[in-house]
């Protein structure tokens, strides 16, 4: 049985859209999916290890995805990823 493609939905505040998703992307067949924010007031904060996990990251803002890909791609791309991870990971510093 091949694992499943492990999802994780990002967005600021992780308080309705990205949890939405989640709930969405976890009843696709061979998806699993895990929701977090990126402010310090996020119900569930992006952390490393989430990142390590998921297969591909989707960015979502003002409702929308924005952004989708694995860590490496999206850091290059230097959008709002980038941007959101440099942040969060510079207050953690």
């Amino acid at each position: 049985m091949e694992r499943p493609v492990r999802v994780l939905f990002v967005c600021s505040r992780n308080r309705r859209r990205s949890p939405t998703a989640e709930a969405v992307a976890s009843a696709w067949p061979g998806v699993e999916a895990v929701s977090a924010g990126t402010a310090p007031d996020a119900e569930a904060r992006v952390s490393g290890d989430l990142i390590r996990w998921a297969d591909r990251i989707v960015v979502m803002d003002g409702g929308r995805i924005v952004e989708q890909g694995n860590h490496a791609a999206l850091m290059a791309r230097s959008g709002l990823y980038a941007r959101l991870a440099s942040l969060q990971f510079s207050e953690a510093a």
